[in-house]
Order: structure tokens, then C-alpha cells, then sequence
């Protein structure tokens, strides 16, 4: 299995590389937009998670206080459902980007002839 890292780094050659097998390489360009939208997914799930844990503080001091929080309660119950959502989507698309770099073949040696 190719490397995430290998394929965004290394683009070009790759995809030349997997041409002379006669490949698909349209599959890279897949894969590279499937890794880009992981990413977006990981940003947003640790984004709502500082959010979370700020309103969680936000929600301590209101109750030591013996002020109301069920507004941020409430703010907290919809975050979490998003970040369910979020998590759900970002394993369904890591299974998905899993199965196709499980299906790139390997790159042939630079030795071996076209």
C-alpha cells in the first residue's frame, strides 16, 4: 500500500509511475481529494472539541455561580451531535480511502523497462 504522505508529496512521478503499468490514475487524484476532505473533517471534530471543553469550563463556573446554564447546555448537547456526525463521516471516508490504497499497486522499480 502507497503511502498518503509519499502520494501528496511525490504527485507527479506517481503518477507517471502507475501510467506505464496502465493504471487509472485518475484513482490519485481521488485519493488526494478524499485526503483533503479527511483533513477538513479533523480540523472541524478538534475545533468543536476546544469549543466543547470551553463551554464545558463556561457551564462550571455558571453552576458554582448558582446561575442558569441550560442555554450552554443545550449548545453542547447540538456540538456533540455534530461532532458524531463528523466522527461517523471521517471513519466511513477512512474506510473508503483504506480499501482504494489497498487497491494502487505497487510502483514498479525506475531499473525495469517501460
Amino acid at each position: 500500500m502507497l503511502d498518503i504522505k509519499k502520494i501528496e508529496s511525490d504527485f507527479v512521478n506517481i503518477k507517471a509511475s502507475l501510467a506505464n503499468r496502465n493504471f487509472d490514475t485518475s484513482v490519485i487524484d481521488q485519493v488526494l481529494a478524499n485526503n483533503k476532505k479527511r483533513k477538513e473533517l479533523v480540523t472541524n471534530t478538534e475545533t468543536k472539541k476546544a469549543e466543547l471543553n470551553n463551554l464545558s469550563k463556561q457551564i462550571g463556573e455558571l453552576k458554582k455561580n448558582k446561575q442558569d446554564a441550560d442555554h450552554l447546555v443545550n449548545n453542547v448537547a447540538l456540538i456533540k451531535l455534530a461532532m458524531q456526525t463528523d466522527e461517523l463521516e471521517l471513519t466511513q471516508l477512512q474506510a473508503l480511502q483504506d480499501n482504494i490504497l489497498l487497491n494502487i499497486p505497487n510502483l514498479p522499480d525506475a531499473s525495469v523497462p517501460v
